[in-house]
């Protein structure tokens, strides 16, 4: 299972301030992704969670109650910052700085395939298209949100349609079932999108019919 991004700010006996001990730490050496959103777990000694608020030079932090959300504006470099309000003034009582970078792309897969020789019966056992960020250790929520098919035979073209989402209609399970051998299945104009509701198009998938 992947895991989330979580950043932990905990009671901690390496900086000294205003009384209090706070110690900023990251689990992937200080990085975040421009795109999604990074929860902040908060935790100051001697403190409740409403005593004290995030503030950033980079986007916004959401939140209360120990729990907070980062939101990066742009690629490049953030200072997490953690304050109380006293009756004269806002205290900063720790910062943290982190590397903000984008997400790598993501990948379309149809039965754990990127293409190559696959059988009608195999093809047509499958649900849809999916897309993943492969060698990427966090937990990313990504969907399908259309893609078009083309079947070739013979150099000609003799199926075409558009789908919204990622599963495969029963029209293209009834024409599936219909491949012949040497057929080429093509998945183009793959769109995935985000959680947070931005989309990207990726790699197309080609099936040869063995």
């Amino acid at each position: 299972m992947k895991r989330s991004i979580i950043l932990f700010i905990i009671i901690s006996s390496h900086l000294h301030l205003f009384g209090q001990h706070v110690a900023i730490s990251n689990t992937k050496e200080n990085t975040v992704y421009f795109g999604i959103a990074t929860p902040l777990d908060v935790v100051v000694e001697n403190m409740s969670c409403d005593s004290f608020f995030l503030s950033t030079d980079n986007g916004r932090v959401d939140g209360e109650s120990c729990n907070f959300q980062f939101f990066p504006a742009h690629i490049g470099k953030a200072n997490i910052f953690v304050k109380k309000i006293t009756e004269n003034d806002t205290i900063v009582l720790s910062k943290a700085f982190f590397k903000v970078t984008s997400l790598p792309k993501p990948t379309a897969y149809i039965a754990g395939m990127r293409g190559g020789r696959i059988s009608k019966n195999n093809l047509a056992a499958q649900t849809g298209v999916y897309a993943q960020l492969d060698n990427f250790d966090f937990d990313i929520s990504l969907h399908i949100s259309s893609y078009s098919v083309i079947v070739i035979r013979n150099q000609q073209c003799i199926f075409v349609t558009n789908i919204e989402g990622g599963k495969f209609s029963d029209i293209m399970k009834i024409e599936f079932a219909r491949l012949e051998k040497e057929d080429i299945v093509y998945f183009l104009d793959i769109v995935v999108r985000w959680r947070e509701g931005r989309e990207d198009d990726v790699n197309s998938i080609k099936f040869i019919i063995q």
